[in-house]
């Protein structure tokens, strides 16, 4: 069909031919679906290498799981109290577990603050 003006000559073809032959050329990965994944585009790398990617990967997909769960999961308002008759303060949280350690450090530091306001009070009452 198409030939070139000026054919090449033997020994430059066997010299072309061993290049092709020694190079390393791993051949693309054939994608099945549309969607690529890390582990498709990882498989052009060596084993070892593959490895010591995988395991950071791994981590990666983890932390984002963790976000996205984070991110849908229901959140406590705590907009009213939980039952009638006790201060907003003193109010539990809707989903306890989900916000516990704030919420008890949050009423520690208002009960707190509250005693240094009596204290205060008490000793100007008994100054007078």
């Amino acid at each position: 069909m198409n030939k070139p003006k000026y054919q090449m000559t033997n020994r430059a073809k066997k010299k072309m031919n061993k290049e092709v032959r020694s190079s390393v050329i791993q051949p693309e990965p054939q994608i099945k679906s549309n969607t690529t994944k890390a582990e498709t585009l990882l498989s052009r790398y060596p084993k070892k290498t593959q490895k010591k990617e995988n395991a950071s990967l791994k981590s990666l997909g983890k932390n984002i799981a963790v976000q996205i769960k984070k991110k849908h999961s229901s959140h406590s308002k705590r907009t009213a109290p939980g039952t009638p008759g006790t201060e907003e303060r003193e109010a539990a949280p809707k989903i306890s577990h989900l916000e516990g350690r704030r919420w008890i450090k949050s009423t520690e530091s208002k009960i707190q603050a509250n005693k240094k306001v009596i204290r205060r009070q008490t000793l100007k009452k008994k100054g007078r």
